[in-house]
């Protein structure tokens, strides 16, 4: 059973700072970002490297999409243009995952 919530400030814990802006309420249930290991908090782009963005303080990892651009503008929201193709995040982790199996987000899950 996952943590239960109601807003996303219980889903934060104590001590993490802005990681705690990669962690929200959906359904009654804690999720988080799922973010590259051993990474730190992330400002800006430039302080994640290969195929990883940063998104809400958090350098996550992304998969290509199966279109190029040249500029950023040529990418949907939510994604990067990157090696001039668009990537797009690969998915959210269970806060309360113990086995560290993803949970892939689904198309009801885009009104995050």
């Amino acid at each position: 059973m996952g943590i239960q919530c109601h807003t996303a400030a219980k889903c934060r814990k104590p001590k993490d700072g802005l990681i705690n802006n990669s962690r929200f309420c959906k359904n009654h249930e804690c999720y988080q970002l799922k973010r590259i290991s051993n990474s730190t908090v992330c400002h800006n782009q430039k302080h994640c490297s290969g195929q990883s963005m940063c998104l809400t303080n958090v350098c996550v990892p992304v998969q290509p999409t199966s279109y190029t651009c040249k500029s950023q503008a040529q990418c949907r929201f939510g994604e990067i243009c990157k090696f001039e193709l668009c990537f797009e995040p690969v998915s959210i982790l269970r806060e309360n995952e113990i086995d560290g199996e993803d949970l892939v987000a689904t198309e009801d899950d885009n009104d995050l």
